[in-house]
């Protein structure tokens, strides 16, 4: 063979592949050999030239050839040439076995494997598929993947940063979720996920994945959006709520979150599982394409600053002389002033003003700021009390993350109720009977979204509508207007 056609090895190489030539000689199909003298054993192959094949060859006979040991190969040598106008690869691997029990399985164990190195010698992605049913580590499958990428890049006008998203997504995922996925699975979705970083949308990818515990149906959803200000917050807790609203059982199995370091922009993939196990329709995937846009701009939060403000002590006062003119007689029940004081970021602070001809005992979240008596009736002295009320805000948010106060004052009054027993309510009459009308309306309503039929109860003007008008009333004008428009 003339040296001159030996490409890409030195001069040196000639000996070794020449060793191969004496016992393979290049054809239109892969051929592999085994060996031995003594225990010393060596298996070449040759082929159409193929970047990946020695590799390939390496993990199939050091891995499987003997399943139950390791192979430490003490010679590898693998290298392309140019013979008869074409372009092959060849190689060799030689080892040493301790006994001839190995020797035997070594033999046996090439049996096995000749045909499955004969097809991954042939095609780059067959030996892809057998060493990936072979069982690979994390590691190894995102090698595989990062070939195919760079793969694609060069035969499609893919951008080589993709590659930068493989790489991020490698150090943020752990490696046991990789192993779970096939290397096919972990291609398309860095492709996905690398396409709607740069410009945004949403992608569905129902996938089978592989988990210790056996295959398992999961639907993976890649989302790219732009933030909505510096103050929103859109992340995997956000997302999975977005999903629930169309899964309500569904359960996480990976997530992944990457955001531009200069722009307002981050991708997200969130992956899914019914808690029941079954597959994920192609009505399930279109109800995501349908619906998930809507949910993921209802799911994102805005961070607002917590709100406080001094309370006005003259305010107190004039409301609790305002309270004290309310009892007129000794039957009178306690007058009760309710007001949001403060906001702070997990708790709704309220200022509880209540007078009484009686004896007051506070409790549970109510704290007595303070007590004062005020003038008398029927020789009944009337007592003034400043009460401090704590409650949390979280029950209180709505699904677009809102939080209701009145809401969150009913429960105060409710809790005030069983503390002190019946009040009236001085500035809260109105809100009372809305509030009735507004629930009377959720139940006439029940296939309707709660913040729908806020968005509709409390835009209703002039404001004595809400009180007026009967809950079928409301809900006739909710089907034949808001709903309709709202559609």
């Amino acid at each position: 063979m003339d040296l001159v056609s030996l490409t890409g090895c030195e001069q040196a190489h000639y000996e070794p592949l020449t060793r191969i030539l004496r016992v393979l000689r290049p054809s239109a199909e892969p051929k592999t050999k085994i060996e031995g003298h003594g225990l010393k054993v060596s298996i070449f192959f040759i082929c159409s030239k193929n970047p990946g094949a020695g590799k390939f060859v390496y993990d199939m006979i050091s891995r499987w050839l003997i399943p139950t040991k390791k192979l430490s190969v003490a010679l590898f040598f693998t290298t392309n040439f140019t013979y008869q106008d074409g372009d092959w690869t060849a190689g060799e691997l030689s080892f040493k076995l301790n006994t001839l029990q190995e020797l035997e399985e070594a033999k046996k164990g090439f049996k096995r494997l000749v045909r499955e190195l004969e097809m991954g010698l042939s095609s780059q992605y067959f030996a892809q598929r057998i060493l990936e049913m072979k069982g690979l580590s994390g590691e190894e499958k995102l090698t595989h993947a990062q070939d195919r990428l760079a793969e694609l890049t060069r035969r499609f006008s893919i951008p080589q940063d993709v590659l930068m998203t493989l790489q991020h997504f490698a150090s943020v995922v752990s490696k046991l979720k990789v192993r779970e996925r096939s290397i096919a699975g972990l291609t398309r979705l860095i492709l996905h996920v690398h396409r709607l970083f740069e410009e945004g949308g949403i992608k569905v990818l129902p996938q089978v994945i592989d988990t210790p515990l056996g295959f398992c149906n999961t639907l993976g959803v890649v989302i790219g959006r732009a933030q909505q200000g510096r103050r929103e917050l859109f992340d995997h807790k956000q997302a999975l709520k977005a999903l629930r609203g169309i899964f309500p059982n569904c359960v996480e199995a990976l997530r992944y979150v990457r955001s531009h370091p200069y722009k307002s922009h981050q991708v997200l993939y969130v992956e899914i599982e019914k808690k029941s196990g079954k597959a994920f329709s192609l009505r399930d995937v279109n109800e995501c394409y349908k619906r998930l846009p809507e949910l993921i701009e209802a799911s994102a939060e805005k961070l607002v600053h917590p709100m406080a403000r001094m309370r006005n002590e003259e305010e107190v006062m004039r409301n609790l002389i305002s309270l004290a003119k309310e009892i007129r007689f000794v039957k009178d029940e306690p007058q009760v002033m309710i007001s949001l004081e403060k906001q702070t970021e997990k708790m709704l602070i309220f200022t509880v003003l209540v007078v009484s001809l009686t004896e007051l005992n506070f409790h549970g979240d109510f704290e007595l700021e303070r007590k004062r008596e005020m003038d008398s009736v029927r020789g009944r002295q009337k007592r003034a009390y400043v009460v401090r009320c704590e409650t949390k805000s979280k029950p209180h948010l709505r699904d677009d993350h809102i939080i209701d106060v009145f809401g969150a004052r009913r429960h105060v009054a409710e809790n005030l109720k069983s503390s002190i027993g019946p009040f009236r309510d001085f500035n809260g009459g109105i809100i009372t009977r809305e509030q009735e009308n507004f629930e009377a309306l959720c139940k006439l309503c029940p296939d309707a979204a709660r913040s729908d039929l806020e968005n509709f109860f409390y835009a209703l003007e002039p404001a004595t509508l809400r009180i007026v008008l009967s809950p079928q009333e409301l809900t006739q004008r909710y089907v034949s207007g808001y709903a309709q428009w709202h559609d």
